[in-house]
C-alpha cells in the first residue's frame, strides 16, 4: 500500500462535481401565483339562509310578525351602531340571536361545544350519559320540567354519590304524536354499571326498561366527539311545519347548564404567544369600553336633545340597510 504513514490515508474519494446540470427553476406565471379566493360566507351558508327564510314564513303565518321580521333581517342586513363616548358610528352585520334561527343557533352551538370541550379536558373520568323519557303527550314545557325534575332526583341517588359534577343539555323534538325529549349529561364519575343506571332511571320515571346509554370518553378524540355531539344544534332537524310549536315550547326554558364542581364554570382565555394583541370589545375609534350601542336605541339612552347629538351617518336616521349581494345570491336558483 502506497502512502506509508497512516495519517496520509484518506478513505473518502475526492469530491467530483457531477456533469449533470441542475434544472432551472420553473417559470412563475400570474396563473400559478394567484390562488382562488375563498367563497363568501353566504355561499357556504346558503341552505341555512334559505331555511331561515322558510322559518320566517311560518312565523308570519302564525301571526308572530316580530319574530318573522327578525329572522328576515338576520344575516341579510346591516345595522348602524354608535359610540356614546366619541360619537363615531359604523355598520355591523345584524344577528337576531333567536333560538329558532338556523344561523344564530349554529353560532351558539359552536360556542357551547367549545365550552363543553374545555370542561371535558378537566374531567378526570368523563362519562357521556343519555337519558330519555317516553313520548310526551302533553305540553312541551311540562315535559321539559318533568325531565329536569327526574334528573335532579337521579343526582341524589347513591349511584351519583361520587359524581363531582358536569354539564347537562336537553333536546326537544316535536313529533306528530307528541314530543321526543331526552338529555345529554357529561359527568366526572367513576365506573357506572349500565344496568344499575337503567334500574335507577326506571324507578324514577316509572317506566319499565327505559332507553339509557352510558359511554366513557377516556382519550382526547372521544372527549372532543362527546363535547361536539352533546352541544350540537337541532334547529335544522325541527322542520318548517313544527318550528313555531317548538319555539313556543322552549321559550323561557333553560336547555343546558352545569352542576357540581363545574357550576357556572367560566372559560379563561388562553394568552397569545405570537406577539399580537388580543381583541378587546369596545369602540373601534376611541377604544372606550361598554359605550357601543345600536343607533336605534340612542333616543332612549340620550333622552331629550338626541337629535342635536347625532352627526354624520347618524343624522340621516337611516339606521338599517339590506345587503344586496346576499339577497341577490339567495334569489338565484340553486345550481
Amino acid at each position: 500500500m502506497q502512502g506509508g504513514a497512516r495519517g496520509d490515508f484518506n478513505p473518502r474519494p475526492p469530491f467530483q462535481r457531477s456533469s449533470m446540470q441542475t434544472p432551472p427553476p420553473p417559470t412563475l406565471t400570474p396563473n400559478s401565483i394567484i390562488r382562488a379566493a375563498p367563497a363568501p360566507w353566504w355561499h357556504r351558508q346558503r341552505k341555512a339562509l334559505l331555511l331561515k327564510r322558510r322559518y320566517a314564513d311560518q312565523f308570519e303565518k302564525s301571526g308572530n310578525a316580530k319574530v318573522a321580521k327578525q329572522l328576515r333581517l338576520c344575516s341579510e342586513s346591516e345595522h348602524l351602531v354608535a359610540c356614546t363616548s366619541c360619537g363615531g358610528s359604523w355598520w355591523v352585520l345584524y344577528r337576531c340571536g333567536l333560538r329558532c334561527c338556523p344561523i344564530c343557533s349554529w353560532r351558539e352551538a359552536k360556542k357551547r361545544q367549545e365550552y363543553l370541550a374545555q370542561i371535558c379536558k378537566q374531567l378526570g373520568k368523563p362519562k357521556h350519559i343519555v337519558l330519555t323519557i317516553p313520548r310526551w303527550m302533553g305540553e312541551g314545557p311540562e315535559g321539559i320540567k318533568c325531565l329536569r325534575d327526574a334528573i335532579a332526583k337521579l343526582r341524589r341517588r347513591e349511584l351519583f354519590k361520587n359524581c363531582r359534577g358536569g354539564a347537562l343539555t336537553i333536546e326537544v323534538l316535536p313529533k306528530p304524536d307528541g314530543w321526543h325529549i331526552h338529555a345529554h349529561l357529561l359527568v366526572d364519575a367513576p365506573y357506572m354499571p349500565w344496568k344499575q343506571l337503567q334500574n335507577e332511571w326506571s324507578d324514577i320515571i316509572g317506566v319499565k326498561d327505559p332507553h339509557v346509554s352510558i359511554q366513557a370518553a377516556e382519550c382526547d378524540a372521544a372527549r372532543r366527539y362527546v363535547a361536539k355531539y352533546a352541544g350540537k344544534s337541532i334547529v335544522a332537524e325541527v322542520g318548517d311545519p313544527a318550528i313555531v310549536r317548538w319555539f313556543e315550547a322552549i321559550k323561557g326554558k333553560r336547555m343546558w347548564g352545569t352542576f357540581g364542581a363545574w357550576f357556572n364554570f367560566k372559560l379563561v382565555e388562553q394568552p397569545r404567544n405570537d406577539g399580537k394583541p388580543c381583541f378587546v370589545p369596545g369602540c373601534l375609534l376611541c377604544g372606550a369600553q361598554k359605550t357601543v350601542v345600536p343607533a336605534e336605541s340612542l333616543p332612549n339612552i340620550l333622552g331629550k336633545g338626541w337629535r342635536d347629538w347625532c352627526t354624520g351617518a347618524l343624522s340621516k336616521m337611516d339606521w338599517s340597510r339590506p345587503l344586496p349581494e346576499v339577497i341577490s345570491f339567495l334569489s338565484r336558483e340553486e345550481p
